[in-house]
């Protein structure tokens, strides 16, 4: 199987995990900012806390992904 035919096959599941990360990228983001105020950060704290919390997330449904598709 070549990359385009993995991709067509693949790509409705890349689209939902796609999906969720911006949704719970905006989620986590919009729960800091409660608590936190960027301007109290600073610009390179707020892109700090910004790039924090997507690697949470992206690890989270990682290995998220990895038990329910038995991945390894």
């Amino acid at each position: 199987m070549n990359t385009l035919e993995f991709i067509k096959k693949d790509l409705s599941k890349t689209a939902i995990i796609v999906l969720v990360i911006i949704f719970l990228k905006a989620y986590l983001s919009n729960f800091i900012s409660k608590y936190i105020h960027f301007a109290t950060l600073g610009t390179f704290g707020a892109y700090l806390l910004e790039f924090i919390s997507l690697f949470l997330i992206i690890y989270i449904l990682d290995k998220l992904l990895k038990r329910i598709f038995k991945l390894p």
